[in-house]
C-alpha cells in the first residue's frame, strides 16, 4: 500500500493510507517515534528534523530492482558430475552456488532493492531447453522444468520461503543448457534478466 499524497496523516490510525505504523506492518496502535530508523526509512529522512509531510506518498513495499545489467550465468563441468543453485532470498539477495569446474560468471546480488517488505514481490522464470543429454536434473521453484522443450514456472510470491532454481549433472554424458529469463514485479513495476544454464558432466 502507498500512503496518501496529502491530507490528513498519523503514526497510528485505522485508515489504511493514512496510518504509518499500518503502511509498516505494525498494529495501529504500536508505540512509534517519528525518530526511531524504521520510520525516517519510510520517510526518506535519514537524519535531521523530519514531519508528517515527509511521509506522504511514501511505501514499504521494496521496488523491483537489479543492481547491475549482468546476466545471470552458470557454466560448469565435472568429471564427478555437476550442479549449480541460484537461491532467490526472502531479504531481497541472491546466494548462488555451483560445484565442478567454471562456477558461477558475473551475477547480480541483490535482485530487489533490499528495503521496505517484499510482500506483494513476485517472480516469474520461463526457460527454452536449448540441449539435454543423459538423466541431468533442473528444478525451477521446487518444479522440474525438463518435462518439454519449454518451461514457465508461472507467477510465484516472495515471502516465506526463499525460491530456489538448481541443476545437476550426474550421468555419463549427461547435460543441461537452458535459457531464458527471470522477472521480477511488484503488480506495477516489472524488471527482467536473462539466465542462462549450461552444466556438462
Amino acid at each position: 500500500m502507498t500512503l496518501a499524497a496529502s491530507g490528513t496523516m498519523s503514526i497510528g490510525g485505522t485508515t489504511t493510507d493514512r496510518s504509518i505504523n499500518l503502511e509498516l506492518g505494525r498494529a495501529q496502535n504500536a508505540q512509534s517515534s517519528m525518530g526511531e530508523s524504521a520510520l525516517r526509512t519510510l520517510a526518506g529522512v535519514p537524519s535531521g528534523a523530519i514531519s508528517i509531510s515527509n511521509f506522504y506518498g511514501k511505501s514499504n513495499t521494496a521496488t523491483p530492482a537489479f543492481n547491475t545489467a549482468d546476466t545471470f550465468y552458470l557454466s560448469v563441468s565435472g568429471s564427478g558430475g555437476c550442479s549449480g543453485t541460484l537461491t532467490f532470498v526472502t531479504d531481497g539477495t541472491i546466494t548462488k552456488s555451483s560445484t565442478g569446474t567454471g562456477g558461477w560468471g558475473t551475477a547480480p546480488t541483490a535482485y530487489i532493492t533490499p528495503t521496505g517488505s517484499t510482500t506483494g514481490i513476485t517472480i516469474r522464470c520461463n526457460f527454452t531447453l536449448i540441449a539435454t543429454s543423459g538423466s541431468p536434473t533442473l528444478t525451477v521453484f521446487g518444479s522440474n522444468a525438463l518435462g518439454g522443450s519449454t518451461y514457465d514456472s508461472g507467477t510465484i510470491s516472495i515471502g516465506g520461503a526463499n525460491k530456489v532454481i538448481t541443476g545437476t549433472s550426474s550421468g555419463l554424458s549427461a547435460a543441461v543448457t537452458a535459457q531464458g529469463y527471470i522477472y521480477i514485479s511488484d503488480g506495477t513495476t516489472t524488471v527482467s534478466r536473462y539466465i542462462d544454464f549450461n552444466l556438462q558432466f
